[in-house]
């Protein structure tokens, strides 16, 4: 099945929004179909 037009650009950007903040963006796919997303950011102490 092909992505929807624009799809590269969403992830580029929505990846490149969460290094911007110090995190990470980690996509893959389940054993069992569908998709995966790990998403990390950092805390910060007040």
């Amino acid at each position: 099945m092909d992505s929807p037009a624009g799809m590269g650009i969403t992830l580029m950007l929505s990846h490149a929004s969460f290094e911007r903040l110090g995190g990470t963006l980690i996509l893959g796919t389940h054993v069992d179909g569908g998709a995966v997303a790990e998403v990390t950011l950092p805390v910060e102490e007040s």
